[in-house]
């Protein structure tokens, strides 16, 4: 039930605020008693002069003004206009009807203007509202007002809770408080704090954003502060994905900031993330460091984990910095863990490489220590990791292996004086190293079929990629001969080499079959030798034979294609499918 309080009597006005109802509110007064108050011409305050409110409330009572007429027996009047204005700076307010510092209101049969509620803004301090009319030509009312911060909050501080770190999906040791205190260094009881989680920035490449929930259920709880002025949060659990967050406590504009911490959970994969596939001449150190990350089940990166790199301890194999078979690093932050520099040693050959957390499965570092200058011909091998095996006179340029790719590696062309080569992605990106060349790419290009393969010119001017439908790309000098783009395919076109004059190229399909163009002869094909897992080729020197290479590394050589060694014959599991070949 809704109760009246006498607030204030002036002149035999009887003035009473609604209480319960956060509005200012004024009680009506009878036609007898506003006329009693008149007792000369002029306006007059009638109500809400002397008060005080908190900074951004409603004053309890609203402003109210008489306006009388002339002569001895005076008498309150109806109908004329009075402003009521407010400081423009400084302490003041403004009026809830106009939204702004003044309002201009019409005075009732009982001759009273009643401004409505009117709110202090954030300045404290005392100041005067004047209430005028063009009724009475001069003079004012003056209402005495003041803005207070006694009772409000003007600072929040964390008490408990910050700085914490949970595992993720657990909950965190300890909910978050906040004490409040008003300007004089009073606590704030019974006010309304709510605590909202800001998630924090994905890491890049990440799972997804860290934050976290209330037990109560969401990103935002709205708590009461106790009698000391202090407001505690509902429990707070880590969400599924690590890293920084923050919370923020607010009361009426006045923040307090707490950081809190998302830790990954233990090691659930390893993963290769550069070195994959390499080779090297025997005594020589591989180019590319061994590197994986550890994850948790949920993809985060685990920190601080222990890997083991672990090579064979007799055979053709290595060693790392120091001279041991065996290398323990921990993760970083991003949970990446590089081994140290690895060496070949003296004996030829392929093999394995692990790399291990406790109580998550190994992956594997397909090595091949190099005979150096064993053939005057040689070929390049291409991975779809990036990584790259090089055989006979093919030299080592570098490679895509430690890179993050955004579509797998599909193709591979040399340079015409085998000191460098490209590759080529899936999605068309090119890759160059040594003196290779960039003259373009199908990266921008909206392919119908993916890129699975490409040859270089004679000049090094250019190159062209083919897509699996047969689909020819041309770039920089290299010249358009025909394509396998309309005819009905068995099996989807995996690569192609070009002739030693770029007059014509080869294409190869997955099944082993062979498409000739231009001056590009046939030699035989591996579907004729029943291997239908082709995924490579390239042209021996003098355009009179090509080599083919399945995804195990599996190599075949054609008319005047010798064969200088591969990955299967060295007894090398490769750790990424073979997916390209070059020649120097």
């Amino acid at each position: 039930m809704k109760r009246f309080i006498p607030r204030r009597i002036l002149g035999g006005l009887a003035v009473a605020v609604l209480a319960g109802t956060g509005a200012a509110a004024v009680s009506a007064v009878p036609a007898a008693a506003a006329a009693s108050a008149c007792s000369s011409f002029g306006i007059t305050p009638a109500a809400g002069s002397g008060q005080t409110a908190k900074v951004n409330t409603a004053f309890a009572t609203a402003l109210q003004a008489l306006v009388c007429s002339p002569g001895t027996s005076s008498q309150p009047v109806p109908n004329v206009q009075v402003t009521f204005s407010a400081p423009a700076s400084g302490p003041g307010g403004v009026f809830q009807n106009s939204g702004t510092s003044s309002i201009t209101v019409t005075t009732d049969q009982n001759g009273l203007a009643t401004a409505g509620t009117f709110v202090a803004n954030s300045t404290p301090g005392s100041y005067n509202v004047t209430a005028t009319s063009p009724y009475t030509s001069s003079g004012q009312a003056m209402f005495a007002l003041t803005n207070t911060t006694s009772g409000v909050a003007t600072t929040i501080t964390p008490t408990a809770g910050n700085n914490q770190s949970a595992t993720v999906g657990q909950p965190y040791a300890a909910p978050l408080s906040v004490s409040l205190v008003d300007a004089n260094g009073n606590p704030i009881p019974a006010a309304s704090v709510t605590f909202t989680i800001v998630p924090g920035a994905a890491a890049s490449g990440g799972p997804g954003a860290p934050s976290a929930t209330w037990s109560t259920g969401g990103a935002a709880a709205t708590v009461t502060s106790n009698s000391s002025g202090v407001a505690t949060s509902p429990n707070l659990t880590a969400g599924a994905f690590a890293g920084g967050f923050t919370v923020v406590a607010s009361n009426q504009g006045v923040n307090a900031t707490f950081n809190e911490t998302n830790l990954a959970a233990a090691p659930n994969a390893v993963a290769i993330s550069a070195g994959g596939s390499q080779a090297t001449p025997i005594g020589t150190a591989f180019p590319v460091a061994f590197t994986v990350t550890v994850t948790d089940a949920n993809k985060n990166p685990v920190p601080s984990a222990p890997v083991t790199f672990g090579a064979p301890a007799s055979g053709a194999t290595g060693t790392f910095s120091g001279g041991a078979s065996s290398a323990v690093v921990n993760t970083d932050a991003n949970g990446v863990a590089a081994a140290p520099t690895f060496t070949a040693n003296g004996t030829t050959g392929g093999y394995i490489v692990t790399a291990s957390t406790p109580g998550v499965s190994s992956v594997a570092f397909s090595l091949v220590n190099q005979a150096p200058g064993a053939s005057s011909t040689g070929y390049w091998l291409a991975a779809a990791d990036g990584g790259i095996f090089s055989y006979g006179s093919a030299q080592f340029y570098g490679s895509a292996g430690n890179l993050r790719l955004a579509a797998p590696i599909v193709g591979m062309a040399a340079t015409p004086d085998g000191r460098g080569y490209w590759l080529v992605a899936s999605d068309g990106g090119i890759f160059t190293f040594g003196d290779a060349h960039f003259f373009g790419s199908a990266g921008a290009m909206r392919l119908n079929q993916p890129v699975t393969g490409m040859a270089a010119t004679p000049d090094g001017a250019g190159y062209w990629l083919v897509a699996s439908d047969g689909g020819i790309f041309s770039f920089g000098s290299a010249a358009f001969s025909g394509s396998a783009g309309a005819l009905p395919l068995t099996q989807s076109i995996i690569g192609m080499s070009a002739t030693p004059d770029g007059r014509g190229y080869w294409l190869v399909a997955a099944d082993g079959g062979l498409f000739n163009y231009g001056d590009a002869g046939f030699f035989g094909a591996a579907a004729q030798l029943g291997d239908h897992s082709i995924r490579a080729m390239a042209p021996s020197p003098g355009g009179n034979g090509y080599w083919m290479s399945n995804a195990s590394g599996v190599v075949y050589g054609f008319g005047s294609a010798p064969i200088s060694g591969s990955p299967a014959a060295s007894g090398v599991l490769v750790a990424s499918p073979i997916v390209a070949m070059a020649t120097p």
